[in-house]
């Protein structure tokens, strides 16, 4: 995958709250990524849909991959 296409998926997820990024930088200044959920279930009952959400506390979690 090209720099630019990462890129794009990257700003993608940030822009609908599925991964943040944190001010701090490892000591090669690379921006650590995190998911903004740690769980999620959907349920399906006759004509009901139903998906359930659990958000992380993102000063609590780790990296999901360090990205240069």
């Amino acid at each position: 995958m090209s720099p630019g296409r990462s890129s794009e998926n990257i700003s993608y997820l940030i822009s609908h709250g599925l991964l943040t990024t944190s001010d701090l930088e490892d000591s090669e200044h690379n921006k650590k990524y995190y998911s903004t959920i740690d769980n999620f279930s959907v349920k399906i009952h006759e004509d009901q849909f139903n998906m359930f959400v659990t958000i992380n506390e993102i000063t609590n979690a780790n990296p999901l991959k360090i990205i240069s």
